[in-house]
């Protein structure tokens, strides 16, 4: 993801338009350049501008509640609290927005858009619900859905959540001033969520947990293992004794079963002969008979 263009229009102490292309001269040829000026000239605003297009919010309009700003009226409607992102909308204008042009990670170029108004473009109007949207420049393709829908394309075309943006893009102020007043601890700590590196710390923590559990069941094999000896060489001989032992007579066991086979056979063989006998008794008892019964015509004849 690479940020090309910066633009924006009535934010803070910004008025009217302004439009930092970061993907032109002079910037296009500088690897390093510092943002510079008096206080309150706009610094911290670009970067507001930045993180209003693409993500709806900055960490300077973090948390809620806050005194209200805005034109004073008569039911306060026209005023916000502080730490409503809205209230970047520079005094006395009806309108503003902020504008981010990047090359996303799936190489295509996008621009996102974030924007307020207040009621009938009237500087003293209630101020509207803010609008994010996002145009495919690659494709010409423009997307105005819901603001939920429109922060999760953004997401996945930045490849980062918001953050993750400031922690590893975007180091606000009053996070630097932390870091540099804390103690030792307390700055390793704040480095760490800032970096987003504490899931190190859970991983190495997990890691920690399955050691402690698999030294565990080391110790228990080690004490079954224990438990159940070594044989001397004398129990190993008479086991392996034994062993050919039984051996000898599997093979004997098997031998006698064989035979027992054979036997069986013979005498199914011997069965089948004894009724092949029976069947031609019969028939030489009734060849008799026939041949008994032809003896008187065969005189007569």
């Amino acid at each position: 993801m690479r940020i090309l263009e910066i633009s924006g229009r009535n934010l803070a102490s910004l008025k009217g338009e302004f439009c930092i292309a970061l993907d032109q001269p002079p910037f296009l040829q500088k690897g390093l350049f510092a943002i510079r000026g008096a206080t309150g000239s706009g610094k911290s605003t670009i970067i507001d501008a930045m993180c209003l297009a693409l993500y709806g919010c900055t960490p300077r309009f973090e948390g809620y509640g806050g005194p209200k700003v805005g034109p004073r009226d008569l039911d306060g409607t026209s005023r916000v609290s502080a730490s409503d992102p809205r209230s970047i909308l520079q005094r006395g204008a009806s309108e503003g927005w902020a504008q981010v042009k990047f090359r996303g990670v799936d190489g295509h170029t996008w621009r996102a858009k974030w924007s307020v108004s207040r009621a009938r473009k009237n500087p003293h109007g209630t101020l509207q619900k803010d609008v994010l949207e996002v145009e495919d420049l690659t494709i010409a393709q423009v997307t105005r859905a819901n603001k939920t829908d429109v922060l999760t394309l953004i997401r996945s075309k930045v490849g980062l959540t918001f953050e993750q943006f400031r922690r590893s893009v975007l180091l606000a102020q009053g996070e630097f001033a932390a870091f540099t007043k804390a103690s030792s601890a307390d700055r390793a700590a704040l480095l760490e969520a800032m970096t987003g590196t504490e899931i190190y710390a859970k991983v190495s923590m997990a890691v920690f947990r399955r050691s402690a559990a698999e030294d565990l069941k080391i110790k228990e094999l080690r004490s079954r293992l224990e438990g159940l000896g070594v044989w001397s060489e004398e129990e190993r001989t008479e086991v392996l004794l034994n062993v050919e032992r039984v051996a000898g007579r599997i093979l004997e066991q098997e031998q006698a079963q064989t035979q027992v086979g054979r036997d069986l056979d013979w005498h199914e063989q011997s069965r089948n002969l004894v009724r092949q006998v029976l069947a031609a008794e019969v028939q030489a008892r009734t060849a008799q008979a026939a041949w008994d019964n032809a003896g008187d015509r065969s005189v007569w004849l």
